[in-house]
Formats: C-alpha cells, sequence, structure tokens
C-alpha cells in the first residue's frame, strides 16, 4: 500500500506547461524558448548554468524534466520540526517536483509553503534560503549540520553562497512560474475519488 500511494503521488505533475511546450520548439534545453519572454529564458539560463560562480546551479539538484531531486545525500539546510520552534532534524533530505510550485495564471501564488516544515512562505524566502544557507553557530550542532548537508551544496568544506540580485531572483521565479500547467487541477486520474463525501 505504502508503495502504490507513494507511486500515485508521484505522478502528480503537470507535463503541459510552458515548458514543455517551449522544450518541443527547440534542440537542446539550453536553447532560448521561442514562447518565453527574456525574463524567462535569463532565468532558466541561471537555473540550468553549471557552478555556483556562473549562474544558479540550481539543475544540479533540481534536474529536468522532472525537476525534482531523485538522490537522497543530505539535508538542504533547513533543519527545523513543523511546530516545535526549538526542535531540529537533519534527515530530511527528499525535494519534491519544482513543477507546479506556482499556481497556474497570472500572479505569485504558490502551492505552498515550501521545505519539509513549512517554513519558508514564498519563493523569495526559498531563493533567499539558497542564496545564503544559514549555518547554525553552536556545537556540536554546527558540525553535525555541516556533515549532513547535501553535498552538491558544500564547496571548499563551506556552505555556498550563490550571490544573486534581486533581478536574478525574479527572473529564476519567472522561469519556475513556467512549470506550471494546468492538468493537475483538470485531470480526472487525480480527482476526489469519493465526489460529495
Amino acid at each position: 500500500m505504502q508503495s502504490a500511494l507513494a507511486q500515485f503521488v508521484n505522478s502528480i505533475v503537470s507535463f503541459d506547461s510552458r515548458f514543455d511546450e517551449g522544450r518541443a520548439q527547440v534542440g537542446n534545453v539550453f536553447d532560448q524558448f521561442p514562447n518565453f519572454t527574456v525574463d524567462e529564458n535569463e532565468g532558466k539560463n541561471i537555473f540550468m548554468s553549471g557552478p555556483v560562480d556562473q549562474g544558479g546551479g540550481c539543475r544540479r539538484c533540481h534536474a529536468d524534466p522532472v525537476f525534482s531531486v531523485f538522490q537522497d545525500s543530505g539535508h538542504i539546510g533547513t533543519i527545523g520540526v513543523a511546530g516545535d520552534a526549538a526542535a531540529t532534524d537533519l534527515t530530511n533530505t527528499r525535494s519534491p517536483s519544482l513543477r507546479d510550485v506556482f499556481k497556474p495564471g497570472a500572479g505569485s501564488a504558490t502551492n505552498g509553503p515550501f521545505m519539509h516544515d513549512g517554513s519558508l512562505t514564498t519563493m523569495r524566502d526559498v531563493l533567499d534560503h539558497y542564496d545564503e544557507i544559514p549555518v547554525p553557530t553552536d556545537e556540536p550542532l554546527r558540525t553535525n549540520f555541516m556533515n549532513t548537508i547535501d553535498t552538491q551544496l558544500v564547496q571548499f568544506g563551506q556552505v555556498e553562497r550563490l550571490n544573486l540580485t534581486d533581478t536574478e531572483k525574479d527572473q529564476i521565479e519567472a522561469f519556475l512560474r513556467t512549470l506550471s500547467g494546468q492538468s493537475v487541477y483538470t485531470d480526472v486520474k487525480w480527482s476526489n475519488p469519493f465526489p460529495g463525501q
């Protein structure tokens, strides 16, 4: 039952987004998508770029076309516990797809809050988090934090800093909006199996 439920939950992703439409029109994901705005294409470039010093490097963990993390390799710097501000948890390592994090249509309404503890309410909060992941200063929590953080977020023994400008963050958000589709809201296979209850 657990496996069946996991497979069902993992299937709840739209693949009818503007990203999918644009990807079908070009030779590879690094080409400019003709259906994107300048900011959406620039956000895609930042997201897809490699080392952090050359962009966001988001694709290292959130690879297209699913944009989810497949490898459980460590926490992502959010170590809180929902409902208990004093507790910490260094074991949460799984991230959902970035598809459909924004609700379809204009605006910035999201399907948040974000992170396993719901501590980040907006996408800008998420980008700010990755721009400067807060590292605990008290021991032994600091050492345990550094020993268990996702290795993709560490460079030369230090947690990476993205150093993104506000404009670059706006452009990444613009790109992430292109990953939202309609099917998760309209396809009957994801509808309530118990209508009227």
